[in-house]
């Protein structure tokens, strides 16, 4: 029998695909709108750690909300994602941000980026699809 159209990935495997990538998707909730924000994040102990500005995303992170972090990757025949819910807290104790400069967290954009956020986990998905399967072997 063949692999299925979807499938679900391991969460061992969705942390190896976390620290594969150098670049996700954060998505919150600020007032009635989703937002979603690309950021580049260093994963360590984890926890995925990005570098950010004054501005939205700041402001959605003050508000305490839980955030999404994802990441995914496709070609012709398949692709996967992996969806990790998050708590996200700017990192305000000295001990902290010096350990996360160490992380070599790079910047985006030329503008400056100085403010550091940890988003922790709460719990890690992911799925992989197969695009090559036959539309008549597809659930619908």
């Amino acid at each position: 029998m063949s692999e299925p159209p979807v499938s679900v990935i391991t969460e061992e495997e969705c942390w190896d695909l976390l620290s594969s990538r150098p670049i996700g998707r954060v998505a919150m909730i600020i007032g009635d709108e989703v937002e979603v924000f690309p950021v580049s994040y260093e994963l360590r102990e984890g926890s995925m750690y990005i570098r950010t500005a004054e501005g939205t995303k700041l402001f959605g992170i003050a508000l305490g909300r839980p955030v999404a972090f994802e990441i995914d990757d496709w070609d012709d025949k398949s692709g996967w994602s992996v969806i990790a819910k998050c708590s996200a807290r700017q990192l305000d104790r000295e001990f902290e941000i010096e350990e996360a400069e160490k992380l070599g967290l790079s910047r985006w954009v030329a503008e400056s980026r100085d403010v550091l956020v940890r988003l922790t986990p709460i719990k890690v998905t992911g799925r992989r699809f197969r695009f090559d399967v036959p539309q008549d072997a597809r659930i619908e």
